[in-house]
């Protein structure tokens, strides 16, 4: 009797299982994130889950408040500079990942602000730099295509 239950229940729990498991899946626009949204700013054409914009050679900042935030903070998930992550500092207080500088420009997150300044270019070939603030459950990626100096 036992056997005969466990042959009938075992192909069934296998059934359930392989048919369980799809694919991996994109985290976005599927739903589970809610894309951080922003205040209008001037230049920016700001997307649904991300933004491009092409920049100037001698360098650009951006103020952009986030309007879906918590209280507390936003913070940077990842920085790229030509697909290389960059380190990104903690804050002491409250252990989140908040700012990144170098020659290329600087990003902090301070509450629900994100300033973003990228340095005049001193490639000779384009640069992408690409910036994700964060916060739980909430994602967005801001894209800057900056061209090389021109000699």
């Amino acid at each position: 009797m036992k056997t005969t239950f466990l042959r009938l229940i075992l192909p069934i729990l296998l059934l359930a299982c392989f048919t369980g498991c799809d694919e991996e899946e994109e985290m976005i626009p599927d739903g589970i994130y809610i894309a951080l949204t922003w205040e209008k700013c001037e230049g920016l054409q700001l997307g649904e889950y991300n933004t491009t914009v092409d920049i100037p050679a001698e360098g650009i900042s951006y103020s952009l408040v986030c309007t879906n935030a918590w209280e507390d903070t936003i913070w940077l998930q990842s920085v790229k500079i030509d697909g290389q992550s960059l380190t990104i500092e903690n804050d002491e207080d409250k252990q989140l990942p908040l700012s990144v500088e170098g020659e290329w420009g600087k990003v902090v997150c301070e509450g629900k602000n994100l300033h973003i300044t990228i340095a005049p270019s001193n490639y000779i070939t384009e640069r992408v730099i690409e910036i994700t603030p964060t916060q739980i459950g909430h994602i967005y990626t801001f894209t800057f295509n900056q061209p090389p100096v021109k000699k």
